[in-house]
């Protein structure tokens, strides 16, 4: 998603705008801030369920953006009521199979694994695109495919044949997968939606779908779970985080980079998760990286290199 513009040429002439540095230190808030969303999930783990963070994190961040966007909302909304099930699946990917999977992996594996692992988003997308829309996928991009998920099979099974032949794995790992399967998914979905909907609309009409379709899952981890979170310090500062500075900020530092250097210059800034993650995780939680991890990381990067490569041009210097 792209920010709309708006105003006078003088006034679009932002900082960003008069600064060609600035989107590039945008885009890397990015990077940091989700790869903090991991670490965050990961020290609450044991006192916030998956669900209720997830539930609560869209609430507030419905209630940051409604002063702001009332008018487009209220604007988009036919459009939004039409489209309705595309909305509410949107919605289910992004929340209930995304960042529900997401925290309830983070209750068995570390965020280590978990932003190795997130490095092969891309090849998950193309995988996605092609099965749903028959997007081609070359022999190069399948050979980067198949090298990023050996890379993620070297990381879950812990660098063992033993535990890749058992498939004793940690059940985070394989929770986690569903999840970038369905945030992949996500990503095919939005190019589906409607012309018509500003940045923030979209973003706040997928916020409002998310509650509706968490609001049962939610209920039902309350009524058939004995996982409640406290109101607390700790509880309070993580759906801050998540709701305001993951969910908002981070959205609109990741949209104004996209504008001003590319989805492509801004989407290369994202193999940094890895990185910030295990530095992130190792300095706050005390999570170790082993010789695996930096062999699976390897694997995963190749393989992501080789999905993401623009083909050079026959007769130029090629993108």
């Amino acid at each position: 998603m792209t920010l709309p513009s708006s105003g006078s040429p003088q006034e679009r002439a932002s900082f960003v705008s008069r600064n060609a540095w600035a989107p590039y230190v945008l885009i890397t808030l990015t990077v940091m801030i989700f790869a903090g969303g991991y670490i965050v999930g990961r020290a609450v783990h044991e006192i916030f369920p998956p669900a209720g963070l997830t539930f609560w994190r869209h609430l507030l961040a419905v209630l940051v953006l409604l002063p702001f966007v009332y008018r487009q909302v209220h604007q988009q909304a036919p459009l939004a009521l039409r489209h309705w099930k595309l909305m509410l699946i949107i919605g289910v990917t992004s929340s209930v199979t995304g960042s529900s999977l997401l925290y309830l992996a983070l209750h068995t594996t570390t965020a280590i694994n978990v932003g190795l692992i997130n490095a092969i988003q891309p090849a998950f997308i193309m995988v996605i695109a092609w099965l749903l829309l028959r997007d081609p996928i070359s022999m190069r991009q399948g050979i980067g495919i198949g090298i990023g998920f050996a890379g993620v099979a070297v990381i879950i099974s812990r660098g063992t044949i033993e535990q890749l032949v058992a498939l004793d794995f940690v059940i985070g790992d394989m929770w986690f997968l569903m999840s970038l399967a369905s945030f992949a998914l996500y990503a095919v979905l939005i190019k589906r939606v409607p012309r018509g909907f500003s940045a923030l609309g979209l973003l706040q009409s997928i916020n409002v779908a998310s509650l509706i379709v968490l609001l049962p899952v939610y209920a039902a981890e309350l009524l058939f779970t004995d996982q409640r979170a406290a109101f607390n310090l700790a509880t309070v500062s993580t759906v801050l985080y998540t709701g305001i500075i993951v969910s908002i900020l981070a959205i609109i530092c990741l949209n104004t980079s996209i504008k001003h250097i590319g989805p492509g210059r801004a989407g290369a800034f994202f193999y940094l998760m890895p990185v910030f993650t295990a530095i992130l995780a190792v300095a706050l939680l005390g999570e170790s990286l082993q010789l695996y991890h930096f062999i699976g990381m390897v694997l995963v990067l190749a393989g992501v290199n080789l999905v993401s490569r623009t083909p050079r041009r026959a007769h130029g210097h090629g993108a």
